[in-house]
């Protein structure tokens, strides 16, 4: 079996594999769908998509006040910024690695819904924690499919047994 880093590479079926020591089989059905379910799972429960570092285009709602807070909590590049349609140059703004946006001069922000559009790049790609934790879970409901917790994807309920130190590492991720 291949020595796979805990990368984003490894959530694969061969990967998975690995990482329980043989205890599974690679051709065992639905693994690949197992991993993808831990993976949105994990997401919806962190409130953004974690990993790997990409770049995004999102509109969320004026704050109002003097902070604009972006979903993400490993903020690389603020690429563009607009309020209400209008560019807020760079010069014109500080932010932080957390996603935190302050205009310069105590200006606020904009009330209005969607009234901000950020294009970011954003996210982790050294995870190995919360790679190691997608890979125990979709390994144990392969290993023993019938989970005893229950969490809802989109329209699908896959039963996946989330331990507390499990969610522990995904809390530290959580927006």
């Amino acid at each position: 079996m291949p020595d796979l880093a805990l990368t984003p590479d490894a959530l694969t079926p061969e990967g998975l594999v690995a990482h329980m020591g043989g205890k599974i089989s690679a051709s065992t059905p639905g693994l690949q769908g197992r991993i993808d379910g831990v993976v949105a799972a994990m997401r919806r429960r962190c409130g953004w998509h974690v990993f790997p570092e990409r770049q995004d285009t999102m509109r969320v709602d004026g704050p109002g006040g003097w902070v604009l807070s972006l979903p993400t909590l490993r903020l690389v590049d603020l690429v563009d910024l607009r309020e209400c349609g209008i560019a807020v140059g760079t010069d014109e703004i500080q932010w932080s690695e957390t996603g935190l946006v302050k205009k310069s001069g105590r200006r606020q922000w904009t009330t209005d819904y969607r009234g901000i559009e950020a294009t970011i790049v954003h996210g982790f790609n050294d995870c190995a924690d919360i790679i190691d934790s997608i890979l125990t879970v979709a390994g144990r409901t392969s290993y023993r499919p019938l989970g005893e917790t229950s969490i809802r994807v989109g329209e699908r309920q896959t039963d996946y047994e989330v331990v507390a130190s499990e969610l522990a590492t995904w809390d530290r991720y959580r927006i």
